[in-house]
């Protein structure tokens, strides 16, 4: 760890950080920071979306609260074929959205590094929906069943064309498509399982039964 000044902050696993004055060689790196450290990108991603956005430098503060909230999160969900994890300034389409993903590549806006969010949170997120990307199709139809979604309208049609037909969701954009479900599902099953539990207890047990056990936040020391 490089020396640095710490803002403060909210911790990944929701504890407030007061400022300090940070000294190298204060504790010893996990071995998942040197692989991600080498994937934070200071420029626009490739290939992206909206080529009007604008990339910055990340600072010290930042790059250290990127890698803890990675650190935290569970090693089954933090997808290694994420490319690179970039920093922009802000999102052209939705411009208090804190991230997006495309691509295996994941983009950090500012509003992710605002006091009020919680950068694991957001990562998890993010996580979720390049995981669920990656899942083969009888899994996803699995997923969208356990949610129930017209599963009889799945194959051979868009997302877009499914419907949710539970009553219960965590956020309402869940009603888009599976993808979108499936992010927000995993993202309140990780920060706030008693929510998604009692209004969508069948997918609380689908990701329970699916990930097992250790799924859940870790400790950074």
């Amino acid at each position: 760890m490089q020396a640095h000044i710490q803002s403060a902050y909210v911790r990944s696993d929701g504890t407030p950080v007061s400022g300090s004055n940070h000294r190298a060689g204060c504790k010893k790196n996990p071995a998942s920071y040197a692989f991600w450290n080498n994937r934070l990108k200071a420029r626009l991603p490739p290939k992206w979306e909206f080529k009007n956005e604008k990339s910055k430098v990340w600072t010290e503060d930042e790059k250290e609260k990127v890698l803890e909230a990675i650190s935290a999160l569970p090693p089954l969900l933090v997808n290694k074929i994420v490319s690179g994890i970039y920093r922009l300034k802000t999102s052209a389409q939705l411009p208090e959205n804190p991230a997006a993903n495309f691509q295996n590549q994941i983009a950090l806006y500012d509003k992710a590094f605002e006091s009020k969010r919680n950068v694991a949170r957001v990562l998890g997120y993010e996580f979720s929906h390049i995981y669920f990307q990656g899942m083969e199709k009888p899994e996803q139809v699995d997923y969208a069943i356990a949610a129930e979604w017209e599963a009889t309208l799945w194959n051979g049609l868009r997302d877009k064309e499914l419907t949710l037909n539970r009553k219960g969701f965590v956020e309402d954009d869940s009603q888009n498509n599976p993808e979108e479900d499936f992010a927000n599902n995993i993202e309140y099953f990780l920060f706030n399982p008693k929510t998604l539990k009692e209004k969508s207890p069948k997918v609380y047990d689908w990701i329970s039964k699916k990930f097992g056990g250790n799924f859940k936040l870790r400790i950074v020391k």
